[in-house]
């Protein structure tokens, strides 16, 4: 392994390709900028991230999923109205209209969300369930399942005739 940037990102060559080993968000960065040749994240990072020009093929379905929770015995305000805490706000707006809701806020959280409704900033949360622990500690029930989550691998669009 060796550091391919400033940045703190560690890549590893194998079979010619180079391939980004950092964040979801950094590692579609790096192979953007040119940093790494390939790197793999999740469907719903490339959701939130969709205006990269980047080529993608899904290789595997993961054990999560994107789900929209309340506090455990609460009903939500209304249909109209509810405020959403989410750390994505693309997948959020598919996953409301979808269900034909128009009329909703959010707010962006970056990390953990489960203590959002606790602390008064949203009446639900939408985030990646992945074993569905921190959901039952923070005493919140699903009332909404999301797409489940791919493991994509992702290259520049430019680079013609790589496959996975």
């Amino acid at each position: 392994m060796h550091r391919a940037s400033q940045k703190g990102v560690f890549t590893r060559r194998a079979g010619g390709k180079l391939f980004a080993i950092d964040k979801a968000n950094q590692a579609l960065d790096d192979v953007e900028q040119y940093l790494a040749d390939l790197a793999l994240v999740g469907s719903d990072t490339l959701t939130e991230k969709s205006e990269l020009k980047l080529s993608q093929q899904a290789v595997a379905r993961l054990s999560c999923m994107m789900v929209f929770a309340i506090q455990k015995n609460a009903k939500l305000p209304s249909r109209q109205g509810v405020v959403v805490a989410t750390s994505y706000p693309r997948a959020l707006r598919q996953f409301m209209t979808d269900r034909g809701i128009t009329s909703y806020d959010y707010v962006y959280r970056p990390g953990k969300l489960e203590n959002a409704i606790a602390r008064g900033l949203a009446d639900a949360i939408f985030d990646i369930r992945e074993t569905g622990k921190s959901l039952v500690v923070n005493e919140l029930d699903v009332i909404g399942l999301g797409a489940p989550i791919d493991l994509c691998a992702v290259w520049r669009a430019d680079e013609a005739g790589t496959t996975v």
